[in-house]
């Protein structure tokens, strides 16, 4: 918090500054306007000024952005995981079923608080790896402009291309964000996809495409690989977490 504190002022004194040397400058310049040559460098310098601020202000703001994500996160309770809160023990009594509501709820504030599309997916794949031992994820986001999912985050993703963006019905992610139904395959072909690591490569065994839906309409679509097998009540409770992460994906 302290660092967020300095970089505040810094900017504030940036700002200051360059309000001063803007004033000065249009001083300056007014003064020599009927002189053509020190009313052209005037000008010029100004410009230069204004160019060098905004970079520098740009860049503050950049800094200032990233400190407070890792501010946020310091604060984010490390009590409840996504394992815990996916998992598919039966509670009876009333106090077990709180709990499990409770840990839930507490789960989506910790991605809340980080409020960047970007920050939620890459933690959320992070955390996947860490818990659910995934080997590679993909998280893409629905662009309106291109009106394509554009990938935004990933986990050991070693292809010698990035992730190609997909519209609507194109290949199988396409076909889970029409559909808005996730897609889980035990059976894959050949090559699907190989796992690179520190221990040798590898085919996974199972896929799970995931589509974060809002308002009937997919706005971002999650792809994991796994060696492990998911059952259908950890999937349902996988889709509920990223559903109700979904207004941070709307643009």
């Amino acid at each position: 918090m302290e660092k967020i504190k300095k970089y505040k002022r810094q900017l504030s004194y940036l700002f200051l500054l360059s309000v001063i040397l803007i004033l000065c400058n249009i001083i300056v310049f007014d003064y020599f306007k009927h002189y053509y040559k020190f009313a052209t460098a005037s000008l010029v310098l100004l410009i230069i000024l204004i160019a060098i601020m905004y970079f520098k202000v740009k860049r503050m703001f950049e800094v200032i952005k990233t400190e407070h994500i890792k501010y946020t996160n310091s604060l984010l309770p490390e009590n409840v995981t996504i394992k815990q809160v996916v998992n598919t023990e039966e509670y009876k009594n009333k106090e077990q079923i709180e709990q499990k509501q409770s840990d839930f709820d507490s789960l989506i504030e910790q991605f809340n608080k980080l409020n960047d599309p970007i920050e939620i997916a890459k933690t959320f794949l992070s955390r996947m790896a860490k818990e659910f031992d995934i080997v590679q994820g993909l998280f893409y986001q629905y662009n309106n402009d291109t009106e394509l999912f554009e990938p935004i985050a990933d986990y050991a993703f070693y292809g010698e291309e990035q992730p190609a963006p997909f519209g609507f019905s194109e290949g199988l992610n396409g076909q889970v964000a029409r559909d808005c139904k996730t897609l889980y395959l035990s059976e894959l072909p050949d090559n699907y996809r190989q796992i690179m690591s520190g221990l040798g490569k590898g085919e996974p065994k199972y896929i799970i495409i995931i589509p974060v839906v809002s308002n009937d309409k997919s706005v971002a679509v999650v792809e994991l690989a796994l060696f492990n097998h998911l059952n259908s009540k950890q999937i349902t409770i996988l889709e509920k977490i990223l559903n109700n992460l979904c207004e941070h994906f709307e643009k």
